[in-house]
């Protein structure tokens, strides 16, 4: 007679007969990592993050806002992301992000936000939109 057809493992699956505790093995072996990665971000937030604008500016179509942005954590934010909405008379014109680097614990960082066509705003709006 003929040889029996054997069926294929479906992808994932250890093969026939294949013990299923090498896959639990390898899962529990990795396992570990994503909470370890957790733990050695910066536990940082928008909320300790202090900011208080500075000048608006504006050349041509373009708007400046300064932004002071105080690292009030006890460890070194690698970003500070800030975003403003630039508005004339309560209506928003458009909106600019601005970011500052590795800003160690205490210190203060100043981060230029622009936006493009907003020519005549007269007042910005400004939070922290993320701290990496």
């Amino acid at each position: 007679m003929g040889r029996k057809a054997r069926a294929k493992p479906l992808r994932g699956h250890p093969p026939p007969g294949r013990d299923r505790a090498q896959g639990e093995i390898k899962m529990s072996k990795f396992g570990w990592v994503l909470p370890m990665l957790l733990l050695n971000l910066t536990c940082a937030s928008a909320a300790d993050v202090g900011l208080a604008k500075g000048q608006l500016t504006h050349d041509g179509s373009y708007s400046t806002q300064v932004v002071a942005a105080k690292n009030n954590t006890g460890d070194t934010i690698q970003q500070i992301w800030v975003e403003c909405g630039f508005f004339r008379k309560g209506i928003l014109l458009g909106a600019g992000t601005g970011y500052a680097k590795n800003v160690d614990p205490g210190q203060t960082a100043y981060v230029e936000v622009v936006s493009n066509h907003t020519e005549g705003s007269d007042n910005a709006d400004c939070r922290v939109q993320s701290v990496d």
